[in-house]
C-alpha cells in the first residue's frame, strides 16, 4: 500500500495497526509528510481567522480640511499650513506618524505637503493636524478667480493622500467639498 500524502510505500499490515486505538491512517503509517500538513493545515486556518478578525475591526480615520493658513508669500511660491481634522471612527487609539496631502481647488492642483510631527487620534476622537504646504502662484490665482467670474460664492475642493499609521502602514483618503469663496480671500496675494 501507499501514503496517499508522500506515495512512501507500505506493508499491508502497517496500515492495519492501530485501528483498534482510533488512530488516523496518517499517525498509524507514521507518515512525516502527512502530519506536516495537517499542521501547515491547521496553522494557515488559524492566522487567516486572526489576520481577519483585526482587519475587520479596524476602521479608516477620516480626514478632512479645518483650516488654510498663508504663512509664506513669495514671488514664485507660497507656504500655507493646512489644518487637517483626523476623526478616529476606532475603539483604539491611533497612533499617526505621516501624513502626506495633495490639495485640489475647482479640480486645479493647489498645494501638496506632508505632516512633521506625529499625532495619536484618541479613540471615537479627533485631531487636527497641522501640515505645512507649498503652492506656486498661479496654482492660487487661477481657481479663485475662475469661481470669481462664475459668479459662484463657494470653491470645491478635495484632498487625498496617505496616512501613515503605526502598526497598520499607509491608508489612503479622499476628501470631497467646498468652502466659502470669502474663507480662501486671504489666500491670494493683493
Amino acid at each position: 500500500m501507499q501514503c496517499s500524502n508522500c506515495s512512501k510505500a507500505f506493508p499491508a499490515g502497517k496500515l492495519d495497526a492501530g485501528l483498534a486505538t482510533g488512530a488516523s491512517r496518517t499517525e498509524r503509517i507514521g507518515c512525516p509528510m502527512g502530519l506536516n500538513l495537517i499542521r501547515a493545515g491547521c496553522a494557515a486556518v488559524l492566522l487567516a481567522a486572526l489576520l481577519s478578525g483585526c482587519t475587520a475591526r479596524l476602521q479608516k480615520p477620516e480626514i478632512s480640511l479645518a483650516g488654510i493658513d498663508l504663512v509664506g508669500l513669495g514671488l514664485v511660491e507660497q507656504h500655507f499650513v493646512l489644518k487637517l481634522r483626523i476623526r478616529n471612527p476606532n475603539d483604539v487609539d491611533l497612533p499617526v506618524n505621516t501624513l502626506n496631502v495633495d490639495v485640489e481647488l475647482n479640480g486645479r492642483p493647489f498645494a501638496k505637503g506632508a505632516s512633521e510631527k506625529p499625532v495619536i487620534v484618541p479613540r471615537q476622537g479627533e485631531a487636527v493636524l497641522e501640515v505645512k504646504t507649498v503652492s506656486r502662484l498661479g496654482n492660487v490665482l487661477k481657481p479663485l478667480r475662475e469661481a470669481q467670474k462664475d459668479g459662484s460664492n463657494r470653491i470645491g475642493y478635495r484632498v487625498s493622500g496617505s496616512v501613515e499609521l503605526e502598526g497598520a502602514g499607509n491608508v489612503p483618503f479622499e476628501r470631497l467639498g467646498d468652502v466659502p469663496l470669502s474663507a480662501l480671500d486671504k489666500l491670494a496675494p493683493k
